[in-house]
């Protein structure tokens, strides 16, 4: 009986220090981890094309996703930067979407005046010594992926940060976001300053809000 009042004593204990280091953490070290969220920046690539003078062509299953890692450590430190493979798959999808939108469009603009798609093709081969989807393939394999995404990876954001009342204060006060945690989900509900480099996003590709980060 002394025994497992014993054992019963120490568990208490245990559970006891537990609790006590638990309330003595602080949020920066709470909240630490590595959280992943996705942008969608397909309206980069469909106003670019609006650009071109391509309004006409169909962009409904054009899609390009950027998946960013924001790395929040027990330091106080933090990385913000792009995950490559996630989102250079994307951006293939996208290319190759795009080629298959880019063919319907030159074949479409054909039709519009008359020609059918074997006489466009037979008038492409003559011109460019390609068909359609040839030239098409051709002139999109041009589109050097790998390279891009080196420059885009290669733009990644860090410095200090601190947590205090809901926010993520981000090098200074004037930089935040306001969070809500529920599980491994951060949402992100507001934001001050260029933070996370929202602002910097939104001018690209519009409201990004709430944006939800899901902890890896």
């Amino acid at each position: 009986m002394k025994q497992l009042k014993k054992l019963s004593a120490l568990c208490l204990a245990l559970v006891l220090l537990v609790s006590l280091a638990a309330c003595g953490e602080s949020a920066e070290k709470k909240i630490a981890g590595s959280y992943q969220m996705e942008m969608d920046c397909t309206s980069l690539i469909t106003s670019e094309m609006s650009d071109e003078d391509l309004e006409g062509m169909d962009l409904t299953n054009v899609s390009f996703i950027a998946t960013l890692t924001l790395t929040l450590n027990e330091d106080k430190s933090y990385t913000l930067g792009v995950e490559n493979d996630p989102t250079k798959a994307s951006l293939d999808d996208c290319v190759s979407t795009l080629s298959s939108a880019l063919q319907e469009y030159l074949y479409q603009s054909m039709e519009g005046m008359g020609v059918d798609r074997d006489t466009a093709d037979a008038a492409f081969q003559e011109q460019y010594g390609q068909d359609i989807p040839t030239f098409v393939e051709s002139a999109m394999s041009e589109i050097d992926t790998a390279e891009l995404m080196d420059e885009i990876t290669a733009e990644t954001d860090s410095g200090t940060f601190s947590v205090k009342d809901g926010k993520i204060y981000f090098d200074s006060k004037d930089c935040y976001v306001a969070y809500t945690q529920d599980g491994d989900n951060l949402t992100v509900t507001e934001y001050a300053g260029n933070a996370l480099e929202l602002s910097d996003m939104e001018d690209e590709i519009g409201s990004v809000l709430p944006l939800t980060l899901t902890k890896q």
